[in-house]
């Protein structure tokens, strides 16, 4: 039987309504479509599904429980679609998830080392590609650190659009 080939299947998103016309799932494509040239094509990986989020939040894990990463998720956990071996290409962390640090490296670790799913963030050179159980943990800190950083910058940019509203 001929072996299967590798998919790399890419994640998109933005958070609010407000955002619909807007150039990030344009930005988000072009950056995985460079990355699929210069990367993934060379290492044997062939296009799979693109899923997208489209006015989905991930500060509260919502696009972990409804839309695109949830059926993403289902996917990998009945092993549809997507084998161990196979990548999940997300442009930043910030795409990934906004929520706790540690919700985001749960599904991370679900991920990686339950499933055999590598995880490349497109845009964060110092997380090597891809990662996986060979060195997630060695690059899990920085991956936490931040996950951490852009849950403050979302949490900062809520307050100062209350303050806002409010004067």
């Amino acid at each position: 039987m001929p072996r299967r080939q590798k998919k790399v299947f890419s994640y998109k998103r933005f958070s609010s309504g407000k955002q619909y016309g807007n150039t990030s799932i344009a930005r988000q494509s072009s950056s995985f479509a460079d990355a699929f040239e210069q990367i993934y094509k060379a290492t044997g990986y062939n296009i799979g599904e693109m899923f997208v989020d489209e006015g989905v939040s991930a500060f509260h894990g919502g696009h972990a429980t409804k839309g695109q990463f949830s059926v993403f998720m289902d996917a990998v956990r009945q092993k549809r679609k997507i084998k161990k071996g196979d990548l999940l290409a997300v442009e930043s962390i910030s795409r990934f998830s906004r929520d706790n640090p540690l919700f985001s490296l749960g599904i991370l670790t679900e991920l990686v080392y339950k499933f055999g799913i590598k995880i490349h963030f497109i845009d964060f050179p110092s997380v090597p590609v891809p990662l996986d159980e060979n060195n997630f943990e060695s690059y899990s800190k920085i991956v936490f650190d931040e996950s951490h950083r852009v849950r403050a910058e979302s949490r900062q940019r809520q307050t100062w659009s209350l303050k806002a509203v409010e004067t």
